[in-house]
């Protein structure tokens, strides 16, 4: 995702600052994805895909719920875990901490995780109701940067597919682990899945 426009270049910064988008930013960053699977040399699509009619990914509608700005319940210690690869192997990593929230009436808990306990960026993988069904059956993700009083926005209207949802032979993803499957909750915002 290389902004180039004005308007692109300050999505991403305030995506990246944690700062709440409007539609037309979501839309704008949204765009600028599609524009990166279409026509970049590093896309995860199949150039055969592209040639043929590949015209971007589908995404829902966006809806002002699925934005949430939220508090970041961090662990004084990260814990280590070990979360698993598309291939079967397993790669290492720290559970960082959590959000809680509430979703069409259910109580929610996200965790999120690092590589290295310096990190400042986070990574939140998670399955819902629609995997497999709409959206890529392994999951989706968020990802998170670095806030000084760990108050991030969650917005799942920027949820994007894995690597693997493009070419599962070639990409080994981190697969959401199973306490954040959302497994009564329908996350209808972000990427769809691609169509074949």
């Amino acid at each position: 995702m290389e902004p180039k426009t004005p308007d692109e270049f300050g999505a991403v910064q305030k995506y990246k600052s944690s700062i709440p988008l409007t539609r037309k930013e979501i839309i704008t960053l949204q765009k600028l994805r599609n524009a990166s699977l279409l026509d970049e040399a590093n896309s995860p699509v199949p150039l055969e895909l592209r040639e043929k009619d590949f015209k971007g990914i589908d995404f829902f509608p966006i809806h002002g719920k699925y934005q949430l700005r939220l508090k970041f319940h961090k662990y004084t210690s990260p814990e280590p875990v070990q979360i698993s690869l598309s291939n079967g192997q397993k790669v290492d990593a720290l559970r960082a901490g959590y959000f809680a929230f509430e979703l069409d009436g259910k109580q929610i808990r996200l965790h999120a995780y690092k590589k290295h306990e310096s990190d400042t960026e986070m990574f939140l993988p998670f399955k819902d109701k629609t995997s497999g069904k709409e959206t890529y059956g392994a999951g989706r993700y968020l990802d998170l940067y670095g806030t000084p009083d760990d108050t991030y926005v969650l917005d799942f209207n920027l949820a994007y597919n894995p690597l693997c949802a493009f070419d599962e032979k070639k990409y080994d993803c981190p697969l959401p682990p199973t306490e954040n499957w959302l497994t009564d909750v329908e996350i209808r915002a972000g990427e769809m899945k691609l169509k074949s």
